[in-house]
């Protein structure tokens, strides 16, 4: 039988292992002999017969048709996520919060508003949908949006990410029909938290019961200058409290009001200790857990963020007037999403020689365009990704 893999695979070789993935699933397969030889005639177009063919590459074969890897197979749509950015408001004053380019909004989106954007997001196919602010529980109405979400149109996965200042009852409600709430902190304790010392006790009370009631609940922690040293005891938090965690790290344009919380080149030998120290997953990074493909960050592509005005930008930090896809109550988001990257690993050219390239994907680009000043440029966060990639792909070669 006749097959050939989709247009969207790519073949590189990392520390001397060779690859074949897609970027667009960011499925990853490893591939001895015998499978490289298979995956170079797959790409061009082969007759395989699979009573013939060895147990390996029966094995890949398979994994590869699972995957609907080949053109023959149902074509499988890129995945995408988007953020959406109920409300601008918010009852605190965070340093460097991404979303105070929207404070100007005036006014909140009307209900039926933001049913209209919530139905584009779905005739979009999201297959996640991440719920922002501003602090989203400042709208009266977020329950009924949030049940809406998941009951009429049936968005596979939604998380709400909150300051967790709510009162417990409503976030009760809104756990009914979400997949996770992940409420933000960024100390293990009043005393040692930046940003949200009077609340901190309040957050932990309603994570506490949240949790006791069997909810799904988490905690994003917010990685900066100041906290870097205090991984470990923010892990210990989340244990304690039995929820699911994961860190984001500060990034901001340089500012007087945020200088002392920025990371800087001299902070990425720490980042990187703590990385391996306490085994974390870093938000926006390729810092995972999981090794996949990627050939961008997924920017415009498989990300798309709506801001509180309805206006569509590459990704929830990249608010950037320059960067403006469009608008999500006039425009069909089926059409906004780029059907390339924004921009390729491939013309940055600082990544050509690196042979990390398709598993990084060349970093983030909002980290590229605010640290660097330009999208071509590397992501600061370079070296680490590189680390992380080697010692990861060690341990699971052996």
């Amino acid at each position: 039988m006749f097959y050939k893999l989709t247009n969207d695979c790519i073949r590189f070789k990392v520390d001397s292992v060779e690859m074949l993935g897609n970027p667009r699933t960011q499925s990853l397969f490893g591939l001895d002999d015998r499978g490289t030889q298979l995956a170079d005639q797959l790409m061009q177009g082969c007759d395989v017969d699979l009573e013939a063919i060895s147990e390996s590459e029966y094995a890949l074969m398979n994994a590869l048709n699972r995957n609907r890897q080949f053109v023959c197979s149902d074509k499988v749509a890129p995945v995408r996520v988007a953020y959406l950015h109920v409300t601008s408001r918010c009852n605190m004053e965070c340093p460097g919060c991404y979303s105070k380019t929207d404070y100007v909004q005036e006014s909140d989106l009307s209900y039926s508003e933001l049913i209209k954007i919530i139905d584009n997001l779905a005739n979009a196919h999201i297959k996640a949908l991440v719920i922002s602010g501003g602090e989203p529980f400042l709208r009266k109405d977020i329950v009924e949006l949030i049940r809406y979400m998941k009951q009429e149109v049936r968005i596979p996965s939604i998380c709400c990410i909150t300051n967790g200042t709510a009162e417990c009852t409503t976030y009760i409600d809104a756990c009914m029909y979400l997949d996770d709430l992940s409420f933000s902190l960024d100390g293990f304790s009043s005393e040692s938290s930046c940003f949200r010392k009077a609340t901190h006790a309040k957050v932990v009370n309603n994570i506490k019961q949240l949790h006791s009631l069997g909810k799904n609940v988490s905690i994003i922690f917010t990685l900066h200058k100041k906290n870097l040293h205090a991984v470990s005891e923010m892990k210990s938090l989340a244990e304690s409290l039995g929820v699911k965690y994961n860190f984001s790290l500060f990034t901001v344009s340089h500012s007087r009001a945020t200088a002392a919380f920025e990371l800087t080149d001299g902070d990425m030998q720490a980042l990187e200790n703590a990385l391996y120290k306490h085994d974390i997953a870093i938000d926006d990074t390729s810092i995972t857990g999981e090794i996949n493909c990627r050939d961008c960050c997924g920017a415009g592509s498989m990300e798309l963020s709506v801001s509180a005005n309805g206006d569509i930008f590459p990704c929830h930090m990249f608010h950037d007037k320059d960067y403006l896809m469009g608008n999500a109550l006039s425009d069909d988001l089926n059409t906004v999403f780029l059907d390339k990257p924004l921009l390729d690993v491939s013309q940055k050219k600082e990544c050509s020689g690196c042979e990390y390239r398709y598993i990084c994907g060349g970093g983030c680009l909002f980290r590229s365009y605010t640290l660097r000043g330009n999208l071509k440029d590397t992501d600061p966060l370079c070296p680490v990704y590189a680390s992380y990639i080697k010692k990861t792909l060690s341990a699971l070669i052996g």
